[in-house]
């Protein structure tokens, strides 16, 4: 399973059992008042942030990104280098002449009105490094790099990434093993800042552990809003014998933190997760939570644990999660769904929209 499922699963894993654990059920008077407490702050942090981030996006820096035409070719094993200009017509990029950093310069706007720029310093205080590219040769990578986007000549967005390498008994290949950025991207009088965010990849490739964490905030003159996580997954890393590149990655197990906070009003889930299963297409099956709870402004909404699953194959999984509130009531994770559908796709919405 490769990686990017592997996220995408566990992201869909925990958002379920957030969702679950946020709205309220009428017909029980035990978990009503916890639940539509946690679902009114849920519904506002989710359309305030929905709403931040739509306006902190929009504009000349986020123009610009939107209309990136994609890195020029390398040529060898060389990062690219040089000062490049867009040509629409032939839909290529135009070597027009020598230089250290990547220089890269292209219409943008809904008009192609403005002038887009992004220069990529490699080698930002630290050397490039040559790291085994599975064939038979070296493949120059950074070890920090900077990336700056002007737009019109004003400075729109910047940040600064840091890289690890992994050390293999081929040598260093190319595969990070650790990664830091920070930077941040300038709307019209908005600002969308990431702030530490960090993964690394520890341990044997038998018992590997992926951990990140980090935030990311809009803000607006009127309001703003973050999105802070935490993670830390277990599993395996799988390679190429002969090369020693990573071919594949299972996750078994981990805890994931969650926040949101905005609109007046702070959201935060705790999860821990394991027995994860997938069927012959990589596809999550169940994964056992526990120690999964979600607050509302410091205080505790529900809890939830057991298997999360559809073992009745009717479409709508949890029927294997219990969500209790701070009474004692108790619910089963599909009825909670099937009695709050509406008010589960709104929040949906406004995630997909968040992290389209």
């Amino acid at each position: 399973m490769q990686l990017g499922t592997t996220v995408r699963a566990l992201v869909a894993v925990v958002v379920l059992a957030a969702l679950l654990s946020a709205c309220g059920d009428g017909n029980d008077p035990a978990l009503t008042a916890a639940g539509l407490r946690a679902n009114t702050a849920v519904a506002q942090a989710a359309t305030q942030t929905r709403s931040v981030f739509a306006a902190a996006l929009v504009g000349t820096g986020a123009e610009a990104l939107a209309s990136f035409p994609g890195l020029p070719p390398a040529v060898g094993p060389d990062l690219p280098s040089g000062r490049y200009q867009w040509t629409p017509d032939s839909h290529g990029w135009t070597r027009q002449a020598a230089a250290q950093d990547l220089i890269l310069s292209w219409p943008s706007g809904s008009l192609r009105r403005h002038r887009a720029t992004l220069t990529v310093d490699w080698s930002a205080g630290r050397p490039t490094l040559r790291v085994g590219d599975g064939a038979d040769g070296k493949q120059v990578v950074p070890s920090q790099a900077d990336l700056t986007l002007a737009v019109d000549g004003v400075r729109r967005g910047a940040v600064r990434v840091e890289l690890g390498w992994h050390a293999t008994p081929c040598g260093v290949v190319a595969q990070p093993d650790q990664l830091r950025a920070a930077g941040d991207l300038a709307g019209d009088g908005d600002l969308v800042r990431l702030a530490k965010a960090n993964v690394s990849v520890t341990g044997a490739d038998s018992a590997a552990t992926i951990a990140s964490s980090g935030s990311l905030t809009a803000a607006s003159a009127a309001t703003g809003a973050t999105l802070s996580w935490s993670a830390t997954l277990h599993g395996s890393v799988f390679r190429n014998p002969t090369t020693c590149l990573p071919t594949g990655l299972s996750i078994g197990g981990g805890q994931v933190r969650l926040s949101l906070a905005s609109a007046g009003h702070a959201v935060a889930l705790k999860a821990t997760f394991s027995g994860v299963t997938r069927d012959r297409q990589g596809r999550l099956q169940s994964a056992d939570l526990s120690h999964g709870s979600v607050s509302v402004d410091g205080a505790q909404a529900f809890t939830f644990r057991g298997k999360l699953d559809d073992a009745n194959h009717d479409g709508i999984p949890g029927e294997h999660v219990t969500l209790t509130s701070p009474s004692g009531a108790h619910m089963d994770g599909e009825r909670f769904l099937r009695r709050n559908a509406g008010g589960l796709l709104e929040a949906a919405g406004a995630l997909a929209h968040l992290i389209r």
